[in-house]
């Protein structure tokens, strides 16, 4: 996508190879994704999906099972993409085997990032050139690293469990900015996610996790859509 902004619905993307965007690229462009899932697509930049000064908004997406050099789920640069209720998982890189950002300031809300493997930096999520992320509401557990920071980047974290953040009360200051509500505990999902790229595990939580009720319901941009991955309603009771 070059200076457009598609709506792709209920839509798979799988087995594709690119150099930029093994499943999707878009530059100058803000596609809406909305259910759908982007898997087993290889690139050397971008291995799911690549973003150049583009604003794609996900919803209810899940990115697996892909490759790349540089972002294994997803690839952004001078970029500001908007996720939420996204699974991120089994993908794998050099730098940022979930996703890698340069000068980019994406929005995470109610993200999911495990079993993603990158061989250098940022298994989970790798931020370069004052990337400033925003994460609300995620997990970020159980990849090959966690989060990596470099060149003035610094991700905000609010309400969210980040394996090695020391959570809000030891809170790592290598892992950019505590915004309150942290925590650094398993999350207990059903089944981790096997040697990446993969499309397996189980990420769901058992109902003794301690991420039940650990969010926040109190924000409204971007605005909570009313089902999870599985179509389930997001708050209940």
């Amino acid at each position: 996508n070059a200076q457009s902004s598609p709506a792709l619905t209920n839509v798979t993307i799988s087995g594709n190879t690119a150099n930029f965007g093994g499943g999707l690229a878009n530059a100058q462009s803000s596609p809406a994704l909305t259910n759908v899932t982007i898997s087993g697509n290889t690139a050397e930049i971008g291995g799911g999906l690549a973003n150049a000064q583009s604003n794609p908004v996900l919803t209810n997406v899940t990115l697996s099972g892909n490759s790349a050099n540089f972002g294994g789920g997803m690839f952004s640069q001078a970029s500001a993409p908007v996720l939420t209720s996204v699974l991120i998982s089994g993908n794998a890189a050099e730098h940022g085997g979930g996703l890698a950002n340069e000068d980019s300031s994406p929005a995470l809300t109610n993200v999911t990032l495990s079993g993603n493997t990158a061989q250098i930096s940022g298994g989970g999520l790798a931020n370069y050139q004052s990337s400033r992320p925003v994460l609300i509401n995620t997990i970020i557990w159980g990849n090959s690293s966690g989060i990596s920071n470099v060149t003035n980047s610094t991700p905000t974290t609010s309400f969210s469990l980040v394996q090695g953040s020391g959570g809000s009360g030891a809170w790592n200051p290598a892992t950019g900015t505590d915004g309150g509500g942290n925590r650094d505990i398993d999350p207990l999902f059903i089944m981790p996610v096997p040697t990446a790229p993969s499309t397996g595990g189980n990420l769901r939580l058992q109902d003794s996790s301690p991420a039940i009720d650990g969010g926040t319901p109190y924000y409204n941009s971007p605005s909570l859509p009313p089902t999870d991955l599985d179509g389930n309603p997001h708050i209940t009771g």
